[in-house]
């Protein structure tokens, strides 16, 4: 059975674990093959699941001082709800991937106490890309770490009609003004140099 964790992409701040010294920098390099990105929008008649796939992610973050850099990128164009039609016009009038191909998270402060094994509850906040504007967003994870494999799960809601995007609303469809996102995420952790 596939053990969930918690991870936006990532992890924390103060630590103390065997390879994990206080104040040394921490690096979470993400598997884009074995990291899910789940999308939820509910609507009156159903609600449509789908995917994105992330192109690539890592995040550096300090355990004593919470300072952390590094990026996240997701293919836009590898939106996908089981339905080809729905999925086309999903890319051209809603998030318009001919423009804006990719969404990006950089990650600017992580806070909670970061195990190097065993379970971890970590806020990472930052920067998040998306339809040519930046957002202030918060991640929850639970994290997970075993022999430096970590694994994490969170789980958010992007308000994408306040931030600018298409109400694919219609008279005798409508859909929630905000689209409720999973990230299921595995890589691999490890100290770096400060």
């Amino acid at each position: 059975m596939k053990r969930k964790i918690a991870l936006s992409a990532l992890l924390c701040v103060p630590v103390s674990m065997t390879w994990v010294a206080s104040g040394q920098n921490v690096t979470v390099q993400l598997d884009p093959v074995q990291t899910k990105i789940l999308w939820t929008l509910p609507a009156v008649l159903h609600t449509v699941h789908g995917t994105f796939q992330l192109n690539s992610g890592a995040m550096t973050f300090n355990t004593q001082t919470g300072a952390a850099s590094g990026l996240f990128t997701v293919n836009e164009n590898s939106g996908q709800s089981g339905d080809n039609t729905r999925d086309g016009r999903m890319k051209k009038s809603i998030l318009k991937t001919a423009e804006y191909p990719t969404a990006t998270f950089q990650p600017t402060h992580v806070a909670g106490s970061f195990h190097a094994s065993g379970g971890s509850n970590l806020t990472v906040n930052g920067i998040f890309q998306l339809y040519g504007a930046d957002h202030p967003l918060q991640l929850d994870f639970q994290v997970n770490t075993t022999d430096k494999v970590v694994m994490a799960t969170a789980k958010f809601n992007i308000p994408y009609v306040a931030w600018g995007m298409h109400d694919p609303s219609t008279l005798f469809l409508r859909v929630d003004k905000s689209v409720r996102m999973e990230i299921d995420a595995k890589g691999i952790v490890q100290p770096s140099k400060k």
